[in-house]
């Protein structure tokens, strides 16, 4: 015999979520310097006080979680929900996400850490603000992370999409002895000049190789309408390029290609879960 459920009757289906703080450093270097910090927690964060976890750091953290926090149409990533579902299908034992708030005003010159192109340059002179940023994830805001979270210090990997794409690929490649990995979304690495980042490319893959240092991995990406038109030369360059240095097509370096994604968040969140799973495989 068939029993219906009544209507009112509550199902509680005891998913294993995580949980996210919000707080502010302030980051006396740049322009915008009460900054919005979000972390992610996984579900046995709090139950298992002895657990230590690995971390991602990512930028433009208020398009990494809930739509509510993101002005665009499209959406925010959910990154949340990601780990939540491989938390329960014990994919990984947990992760930190750690987002960064990306400033309102100064978020291309924030990003850049090479010298941009005239065509591209919204920037009204010479900065540094880019390496400012850099240095205040690198070593204020990881360390701040370090000493509050139980984090495995030695497991920190860098995201990010546009420019967060190849503002990681830059601070991964600068800092291969911290960042394990980055995720590269549609890196704008078309605003820098090609000279400007062979000549790095060249000079952090031999530092690499002369320190023996393991090259951190680095997850392409790139869709193939509208922006993401103009950006797909890049990563048909930086890739091979990579490659012919030292990288391992497969193994340390792999790059995908989505003919029909646009250039936003929504088509970075189908992706997300291919390319986590990828750069934080043993």
């Amino acid at each position: 015999m068939h029993v219906s459920m009544p209507m009112n009757m509550n199902v509680t289906t005891n998913k294993p979520k995580g949980k996210i703080e919000t707080f502010n450093l302030f980051a006396p270097k740049l322009k915008d310097q009460l900054r919005t910090i979000r972390v992610y927690l996984p579900p046995n964060y709090e139950k298992v006080k002895d657990k230590h976890y690995p971390v991602l750091y990512m930028h433009d953290g208020q398009n990494l979680f809930f739509n509510r926090d993101t002005a665009f149409k499209n959406g925010a990533w959910k990154v949340h929900l990601t780990l939540d579902k491989f938390y329960e299908q014990k994919i990984n034992e947990g992760f930190l996400v750690v987002g960064i708030d990306s400033s309102s005003k100064d978020r291309t010159e924030e990003m850049s850490l090479l010298p941009v192109q005239k065509r591209y340059s919204i920037l009204t002179k010479t900065s540094n603000l880019g390496q400012e940023y850099s240095d205040f994830i690198t070593f204020t805001i990881k360390d701040y992370i370090d000493k509050h979270y139980r984090t495995k210090q030695d497991e920190t990997y860098i995201g990010g999409s546009s420019m967060g794409g190849i503002c990681s690929l830059i601070m991964a490649l600068n800092h291969p002895s911290i960042y394990k990995g980055a995720l590269c979304f549609t890196p704008a690495g078309m605003i820098h000049y090609q000279h400007d980042l062979k000549r790095l490319f060249k000079e952090k893959t031999n530092e690499m190789l002369t320190n023996n240092i393991a090259f951190p991995k680095l997850f392409f990406m790139v869709g193939g309408l509208g922006l993401e038109q103009v950006i797909k030369p890049f990563c048909d360059f930086a890739v091979p390029s990579l490659v012919r240095l030292g990288y391992e097509y497969g193994n340390n370096i792999t790059y995908v290609y989505k003919a029909k994604y646009e250039h936003n968040e929504k088509a970075w969140a189908k992706v997300f879960p291919i390319a986590f799973m990828w750069m934080t495989s043993k």
